[in-house]
């Protein structure tokens, strides 16, 4: 009896271990950048999720489920104040794609970010539709001496961070007017290479930029320049930036 009751503690033991184990993962999903739609959004996901839904993102990424339509059958949890952000639930009760639960955050925020999120623990799902505005400590953007003009500038990145960062090439210029900083207008679709890079043994990036394509040359006024950083998995960007004046 006693051998019985130890091999049932055991048993118990294991169990419990296995749950808990299992809530820290979900605690700690990474994201992906999963598809991106015809409209220019990105459907991000984490590894849980896709795994046990991956015809879903078949059918999303050869667009024979409209995102709409997907969304249209979630279970409406509620709308952030941010603008017009949606978080939805989806029971495997509802029968209609995959086998887990998880829920979808569809962003539609005054940030202007329009992805969508989808993870098993609402939790990971706080403040992705906000952007992040020189939030981490020990990284610096500025502009190399002598390079400034009205059609473009070389910035130099310096990362003291203990962070794994992944930069790209792609950036934007907000000008400032009206009290607030305004995302200039492109006169065309402004498309950059899919690259991911990372600060070199002396904690540097250099940059040098050229929007005469995309903005024209810049009218006098005051403009900061917008790059953002973010590690694998996390899912936000974090944006930095540098002001500058065109005169």
């Amino acid at each position: 009896m006693k051998k019985l009751s130890i091999l049932l503690g055991l048993f118990i033991l294991l169990i419990s271990g296995c749950a808990i184990v299992e809530n820290e993962d979900k605690k700690d999903e990474k994201f992906f950048s999963g598809i991106t739609l015809d409209d220019g959004r990105i459907v991000h996901a984490t590894f849980s999720v896709k795994y046990e839904n991956n015809y879903l993102f078949d059918l999303l990424s050869d667009n024979t489920l409209k995102v709409e339509d997907f969304l249209a059958k979630l279970e409406l949890v509620s709308t952030r104040n941010d603008g017009g952000s949606k978080l939805y639930k989806y029971n495997k009760d509802m029968s209609f794609s995959g086998i887990g639960e998880y829920y979808v955050l569809n962003c539609n925020s005054v940030d202007n970010v329009k992805d969508i999120f989808i993870a098993q623990d609402e939790e990971n799902l706080g403040d992705l539709c906000s952007i992040h505005y020189n939030d981490l400590d020990g990284i610096t953007m500025e502009i190399k001496e002598g390079t400034l003009s009205n059609k473009g500038l070389s910035v130099v990145i310096t990362d003291l961070s203990d962070r794994d960062n992944i930069y790209g090439v792609d950036y934007f210029v907000e000008k400032y007017q009206d009290s607030s900083w305004k995302k200039l207008d492109s006169k065309i679709d402004m498309v950059f290479n899919s690259v991911g890079l990372k600060k070199n043994e002396n904690n540097v990036l250099d940059f040098d930029i050229n929007w005469l394509s995309y903005y024209g040359r810049l009218k006098p006024g005051k403009y900061r320049l917008v790059k953002n950083t973010t590690t694998a998995g996390e899912g936000i960007k974090h944006f930095i930036t540098v002001e500058f004046n065109i005169k």
